[in-house]
């Protein structure tokens, strides 16, 4: 619960002046009493819950599934430190790819619900 409400309160932090809307999904540190209530206590943080056990909605999860079956499937890293470097380079190249990820939100977010 403290790594959740810390993080957002630095998205507050960094963005003094907007209203922050935030999806996440139902994992205990984010339903806590403890995070709900600090919540509640932040008019311009909008909070949304995502169904238990629906992975299948979650945008983030569409990039991690992206990055592992197209961007990382050719690699093959030797150690843990080649990984994780391998992983931010991947990543960095997708954030330049706006379309990119916009395709895979909507994949996620609209047609999901849309068929």
């Amino acid at each position: 619960s403290g790594k959740v409400i810390d993080f957002l309160g630095q998205m507050l932090k960094h963005h003094p002046r907007r209203h922050l809307v935030v999806v996440m999904d139902q994992a205990p540190p984010h339903t806590s009493k403890k995070t709900k209530g600090w919540i509640a206590s932040q008019p311009r943080l909008h909070v949304f819950y995502l169904p238990k056990y629906s992975p299948d909605w979650n945008p983030d999860e569409k990039v991690w599934n992206h990055l592992k079956h197209q961007e990382l499937a050719s690699h093959q890293a030797k150690t843990k430190e080649e990984l994780k470097h391998l992983t931010r380079r991947k990543l960095q190249s997708m954030a330049k790819r706006p379309q990119l990820l916009r395709g895979l939100y909507f994949r996620c977010c609209v047609s999901d619900f849309f068929g």
